[in-house]
């Protein structure tokens, strides 16, 4: 008896979030949902008999992890659906898809392979049967598109559609010669897919499928610049990308500027004295990196915050300036480029700069995916949208202290991340004892690090020991280094590292990195709802942390915050109404080495970053606030009263009582720098703003 064997690898390409606000704007390029043994990788996938494994087969392919669906029918149609609770989120008008089909032969029956989307404005129906290639007409009809291709030979289909008004195409081997005109039909059906293998006999015909892949239009990739728009480019940084900069001002004179046309990087650092510390004249990403790596899937899984290129271009991001704090509004990361799985022509910048040529070692495709049609961007977009933002928290007449905070989201598809194929299957991540599928991130490696110009006096790295006593390491060669590792319980004292002009602690200049036990990091992993992103639980995944400083190359030396956490686990693997994020901050602090062990042995991690509404009858005016609060409730009499800085830092002794009943608190606040603080009444805490 012959059987229908159909062979099928599917990436889809869609946004995670049911709402337009976490998913119109750009699209994510897929998911495999065939990513496990057994049928484990048809989660979210409905139909009769869909258990059975004799009809329903996975299986892997080959050694590079290329999974693979075999339908067996005879007799019968096997049809399998996927709706996933509103992750599917492409745009339903403008899109592309890439289709790679083998008919290994017809046995003269009734025989189609069928594949439906439903876009929730459109309807995409393609039949292959041994008299040709058919598709649904807008008069929703079956049209002949043209004669099947011959037997046993893969193809690649693509089509596109750029409007919902205009026709839209078929391409065969990404060859103009061979495309055809659409006409797709108007449906308003649920955003799903459908997959259906029918024979009307005992004799059945044998068909393959690759791969499929569904792109989804536009990628926010260019925007406008942010407003306020700063445009003061120190001197010494001509020619480069200062003219996006954004500068946090802080109260001892040292200037830090972030970057509007690279992701929000660090391209300028100055300290007071000295003008501009970094080296090279920054362009993209060479002052200040916060990175993520993933080596369950290799370490050439890296989305990169700059975006494709970090000497190039990279995501013109908006950036909200503030007195305060500088922050870079959620966007979604492209990987930096790396050999085996690009395929796609150079990407061209507005500049008209292009990125790399056909000659170039790195456009070189070896992850058996055709995405013809597509831009480079398409490819490298990863799964995850990133945010980030620097904070002055400089508590009164002390040292500068900036609070560098990032957060990766998993908020989309599995896609970009299965072109990397896992190390292996024994090395899969562990959730609460679970092992996760192929599609969950694992062993993830985030970063953050600042870099200083050696030939300004950066030769010297410091330390506590565990005396409690300093320790300095003069960087001589390239590629000296000192590490320091910390966990939960490591004292103040020993959680952070010095780059200085000096050995002597007491000689100015210096910059650290300061790691804190705080209530953001202790609680790094967050399960947040789709619905409108609030935390719905955290966890602690964190494996290590570590804090390296070295001479990297040339004349510039770098200081690195490793932290690595045991993953997150894909939004089609998990809770349908939850994706999970990995956030960190840390601490630069600017002064001698006295002054930063001094500001590092103040930090109070014992303060909740987040507000509480125990008291939800709480009014508190004015708010911003010049020198004095009202608050309005029940029952204040005998609540105890406090103030923290974002820092951690309880500052009460800079907060008065000036009245007192049991509906009203009027408090007097002086000697506070303008900025964010945190007034706790009871157990309630509101965010309060010093103007």
């Amino acid at each position: 008896m012959k059987k229908l064997s159909l062979t099928l690898i599917t990436l889809l390409g869609f946004s995670m979030n049911c709402f337009s606000q976490f998913g119109a704007d750009y699209s994510s390029y897929g998911f495999n949902f065939i990513n496990d043994r057994y049928n484990e990788g048809l989660k979210n996938w409905t139909g009769n008999n869909l258990n059975d494994t004799t009809k329903f087969h996975i299986y892997k392919q080959d050694s590079l992890n290329n999974y693979a669906l075999e339908l067996n029918a005879t007799n019968e149609t096997l049809s399998i659906n996927y709706r996933d609770s509103g992750y599917m989120d492409l745009n339903p008008c403008s899109f592309k898809i890439n289709l790679r089909a083998k008919i290994n032969h017809y046995s003269g029956n009734n025989d189609t392979l069928r594949f439906t989307l439903f876009t929730g404005a459109k309807k995409v129906q393609l039949e292959f049967t041994s008299n040709g290639i058919y598709y649904i007409n807008s008069a929703n009809n079956l049209q002949l598109i043209r004669p099947i291709p011959a037997a046993n030979q893969w193809v690649t289909y693509s089509i596109a559609l750029d409007s919902c008004g205009g026709s839209g195409t078929l391409m065969l081997e990404n060859d103009t010669a061979n495309i055809y005109s659409l006409n797709l039909p108007n449906n308003t059906t649920a955003q799903n897919i459908n997959l259906a293998a029918t024979t009307t006999g005992v004799s059945s015909f044998s068909a393959e499928i690759d791969h499929l892949f569904i792109y989804s239009n536009p990628i926010k990739w260019w925007i406008e610049h942010s407003t306020p728009f700063v445009d003061d480019t120190p001197a010494g940084y001509t020619g480069t990308t200062g003219d996006r900069q954004h500068f946090l001002s802080l109260p001892n004179g040292e200037t830090i500027g972030v970057n509007e046309n690279a992701g929000g990087y660090i391209t300028h650092t100055e300290l007071s004295p000295g003008g501009p510390n970094l080296d090279p004249f920054p362009k993209f990403g060479s002052g200040g990196t916060k990175t993520l790596r993933g080596y369950f899937h290799t370490s050439n899984f890296n989305p990169v915050q700059a975006g494709v290129s970090s000497t190039s271009g990279g995501h013109l991001v908006n950036v909200i300036s503030t007195a305060n704090k500088v922050e870079v509004e959620s966007f979604p990361l492209h990987s930096y480029l790396q050999n085996d799985f690009t395929e796609n022509t150079p990407l061209v910048y507005p500049s008209n700069d292009t990125l790399k040529d056909h000659n170039h070692p790195l456009i070189f495709d070896d992850d058996v995916y055709d995405e013809f049609g597509l831009d480079m961007r398409h490819e490298l977009m990863c799964e995850l949208d990133f945010n980030t933002s620097i904070e002055n928290i400089t508590r009164p007449n002390e040292i500068s202290t900036v609070r560098h905070v990032a957060e990766w989201e998993y908020i989309r598809h599995p896609s970009f991340i299965l072109q990397f194929h896992e190390v292996a299957e024994n090395q899969r991540p562990r959730f609460q004892g679970v092992s996760g599928t192929n599609n969950d991130m694992g062993e993830m490696r985030h970063k953050f690090e600042f870099r200083l110009n050696k030939d300004l006096g950066y030769e010297w790295i410091l330390w506590r020991d565990s005396s409690n006593t300093w320790q300095s390491f003069y960087v001589d060669t390239v590629g000296d280094s000192k590490q320091i590792r910390i966990d939960m319980n490591t004292a103040l004292e020993n959680r952070f590292l010095v780059f200085s002009t000096s050995s002597n602690p007491n000689d100015s200049g210096a910059v650290s990195w300061f790691y804190p036990e705080s209530n953001f990091n202790s609680n790094s992993t967050l399960g947040k709802s789709r619905v409108n992103k609030n935390v719905m639980y955290s966890t602690d995944r964190r494996t290590s942390i570590t804090i390296r400083a070295d001479w990297r190359k040339t004349n510039w030396c770098r200081m690195n915050l490793y932290v690595r956490n045991e993953g997150l686990i894909a939004p089609c693997d998990g809770d349908p109404n939850i994706y999970e994020a990995f956030q960190l901050e840390a601490h630069q602090l600017f002064g001698t080495p006295n002054e930063i062990l001094n500001e590092v042995l103040s930090y109070n991690p014992i303060l909740p970053l987040e507000e509480t509404e125990s008291n939800s009858a709480l009014v508190i005016y004015p708010n911003p606030f010049s020198s004095e609060i009202t608050i309005k409730g029940d029952n204040l009499l005998d609540e105890k009263v406090r103030l923290y800085s974002l820092a951690g830092e309880n500052m009460s002794n800079y907060l008065e009582v000036k009245a007192r009943s049991n509906n009203e608190l009027r408090l007097k606040l002086k000697g506070l720098n303008t900025g964010v603080y945190f007034l706790q009444i009871g157990t309630t805490i509101k965010k309060i703003y010093k103007q």
